[in-house]
Order: C-alpha cells, then structure tokens, then sequence
C-alpha cells in the first residue's frame, strides 16, 4: 500500500505556497490587463433531458475567433472556483492568453441542481454539452478546442470524450495529475467519500469512472502534466505512466508528458528517471498555462517555464 500523508511541515509549506501564489496571480494578472477592462464572464445556462446547468464563458479581449477550452473541476469541487482563485488555473489567465474559457457547475455541485455523480455518466454528459456549447459559440474556433481536467475531473473528461463528447472534433485533452484507476481515487480506500463510499468492487459503478479503462476510447491528443510531487499521491507517479501508456495503446491522436516530445513511450522506464515537472501549485499554475499557450498555439505567458 502507498503511503499517501503528508507530513505537518509539507502542509505548512502547501498552505504558504498557496497563499503566495494567489497574490503572485493577482498581481500578475492585474498588470496584464492593466488599461484595459477585465473582461466579463457570460452567464450561460446548458440544456440537458432532465436539468439544466448553470455555465459561464469568459472570452479574450479583442474581436475574431479564438481558441477555447472547456475546464473541468477537481473532485467535488464547483466550477466556479476557475472564477476564484479555487483551483490551480483562473479564467482570467487563460483569458488573457487569447483563449477563451468556459466552465460549469456540475450537478450537485455550487449552483447546480441534481445530485453528485462522482464522475459519471451523468457529469459526462453535462462536459460533452460543454464542448458543443464552446464550439458552436460564433467568437470561438471550433477547429481549436480542447479540454483541460484538474486532478479527478479526468474521470468526467475521459468518460465525455469516449463517450457522448466522442463525434465532437476535440483537439487535446490535457490532464492536471489525475488518478489512474479506483484505488488512486479513494487513496487505497482512505478516502471512499470521494467515490461517494462505493466499494472497490462495485464493477458497474467503477465501469463509468475509471480513468484507465476510459482513456484508450479518446481521439483527442492526450497531454499528461506531472509534476515530481503529485498534488494527492505524494511521490506515487506510477498512475500518470499508467495513464499515458493507455491513452497510447488507445485512439489518441497523440500523447505527452510535460515538456517532453510527443509519443514517448515511458514502458520500463523507472519513475524517477524521468524529468517531472515542478511540484507545488505555483510551478502548476505556471506549467499549465505555458501548455495551454502553445497547445492554442498562442505566446507564451511572460515567464519562463514548460
């Protein structure tokens, strides 16, 4: 069994480290649109049989089409923390790069109606009508599309794209450290509030929401962002290799890890090998959005960086 605490110390140092970085970002991204007006997010509202989902779609200054990204969530958490400075990346950063962001509350969650879904089929299809939305939107470019999940939110983005999402021409799918299959998710089982307490051995629930399973059945490009220290596994990587190597045996356009050249195999290799990126949620922040930047083939954000 991995051990997957985090010492007293390492959770001081996370807790300062985020506090940095959220003023680091502000300020940041104040003096990017510094003499100009922030741009403001578009309430939307996504139709689905049953319930409607409450959405919001931040596009870049300026006019013509641009490229665009749908966010996904981490586990539980509501879409609106892209507007809040509650997840690893902000709307307004990606927004800033000349792409536009669209996010939303996935049911059960912030101002969304249903009940949670862990993940599943239901959240699946609540991304997939996120997707259609960005890409029939007349400011964006729906050859330039992707989807970027953080942490858990890749068992909502895997099941979309290999599922109702699946005849919709995403270009990418880039994967903020997410879990590879059921034991990652609960952490062997100390967190089953994160599966809704579901057993292990629940095949049908597990069937819908396992990353490992769902990953093969994608078409879009398949970006693994990974850094040395997994913001919930600790120094356990194995489940990002496992992730890469199936999206690689699957349909994926093509794959890749961090800054490395796309299509490397990682087989056999020894984790600790291999060049991670920079833990911590700053190196994060900054990582993800120098990956968005060039995957929209957009400059690079005024930092040097992956």
């Amino acid at each position: 069994m991995v051990a997957y605490r985090t010492s007293f110390l390492g959770q001081v140092k996370e807790r300062a480290g985020g506090a940095l970085q959220e003023r680091l970002r502000r300020s940041w991204l104040a003096r990017d649109l510094s003499g100009r007006p922030a741009p403001e997010a578009e309430a939307l509202s996504l139709s689905l049989p049953d319930h409607a989902v409450p959405a919001w779609l931040l596009r870049p200054p300026g006019g013509g089409r641009a490229p665009g990204v749908v966010l996904v969530p981490g586990a539980l958490r509501p879409g609106q923390g892209f507007a809040s400075f509650g997840e690893v990346v902000h709307a307004h950063e990606i927004a800033a790069l000349g792409v536009a962001a669209l996010y939303f509350d996935p049911a059960g969650r912030g101002a969304s109606t249903g009940f949670e879904d862990f993940g599943g089929p239901v959240q699946q299809a609540e991304l997939a009508s996120a997707i259609a939305r960005l890409m029939d939107d007349p400011g964006v470019d729906p050859g330039c599309v992707g989807v970027v999940s953080i942490s858990l939110g890749i068992s909502t983005a895997a099941g979309a794209l290999a599922g109702p999402a699946r005849g919709l021409p995403v270009a990418f799918l880039l994967d903020w450290e997410g879990p590879s299959d059921r034991r990652n998710v609960t952490r062997d089982g100390l967190c089953p509030w994160l599966a809704g307490y579901r057993s292990l051995d629940d095949e049908g629930f597990w069937a819908a929401r396992e990353p490992v399973r769902l990953l093969p059945g994608v078409g879009a490009g398949y970006h693994r962002y990974q850094g040395a220290r997994d913001h919930a596994q600790g120094a356990h990587k194995v489940h990002a290799l496992a992730l890469l190597g199936a999206a690689r045996r699957g349909e994926a356009a093509w794959t890749r890890l961090n800054a490395d050249p796309p299509g490397k195999d990682y087989g056999g290799l020894d984790p600790e090998a291999i060049r991670w990126a920079p833990s911590g949620r700053i190196g994060a922040n900054r990582g993800l959005l120098a990956t968005i930047a060039r995957a929209c083939r957009r400059p690079a954000p005024p930092w040097r960086g992956w």
